[in-house]
């Protein structure tokens, strides 16, 4: 005996987003095991995207892990990187003689004067 289920349009809309976002999912995990560097994925109605669990790990993107989002407007490309403490550490120096400490201190001294 099979039962009908009547959903609503909100049901609808739900079921049919998780069924999109698994699709993406397989879609994005086919395209890398053909050992490609470049993989294709959905965007949400809300903008989200899914990174696939071998980037996840190739890259060491946990949870929590900040994303820089970088755009390309010659190429047409927006660029993600993870930020994770070997990203900060490769930072260490870039701003070395710059001489931003002092002007940090100069402003919150001007700040605590106002």
């Amino acid at each position: 005996m099979v039962a009908l289920v009547h959903f609503g349009t909100l049901e609808k809309n739900v079921i049919r987003f998780y069924l999109d976002l698994l699709c993406s999912v397989i879609h994005t995990e086919a395209l890398l095991s053909d050992r490609s560097s470049k993989v294709e994925t959905t965007a949400t109605s809300k903008g989200q995207i899914v990174i696939p669990s071998t980037l996840r790990r190739k890259l060491g993107i946990k949870e929590g892990t900040r994303i820089q989002i970088e755009l390309d407007e010659e190429a047409g490309e927006i660029i993600l990187k993870p930020i994770t403490r070997e990203f900060v550490h490769s930072l260490r120096g870039k701003f070395k003689g710059k001489g931003l400490l002092k002007a940090l201190m100069a402003e919150k001294k001007r700040e605590r004067e106002l």
